[in-house]
């Protein structure tokens, strides 16, 4: 969205514009909102990898403590029981 806004501001908005009797000129307004806009894009492309790391890696403590959770075995009615609401728990949540 940013790069859209970007590309409006740079390329498709004229620099000065007749309304009337009025000219409007937006060098003022494009020279504030271009810099904002590449400053943020810079931003989120500095973070994103970051978080998209922090949440890998927080599913994948998540799915190996299911995995650890469903390979104990089973040799009574209660691992039986704990083995199955393991597995509900799981395969609602993944």
């Amino acid at each position: 969205m940013l790069n859209y806004y970007n590309n409006l501001y740079t390329n498709q908005l004229p620099s000065t514009t007749e309304l009337g009797l009025v000219q409007l000129d937006s060098k003022g307004c494009r020279s504030k909102l271009l810099p904002t806009a590449k400053e943020l894009i810079a931003k989120i492309e500095e973070l994103l990898p970051k978080i998209i790391r922090a949440r890998t890696d927080e599913s994948k403590k998540w799915l190996q403590k299911c995995i650890r959770d469903l390979q104990k075995p089973v040799a009574t009615v209660e691992d039986f029981v704990e083995q199955n609401n393991n597995m509900n728990y799981t395969n609602e949540n993944f």
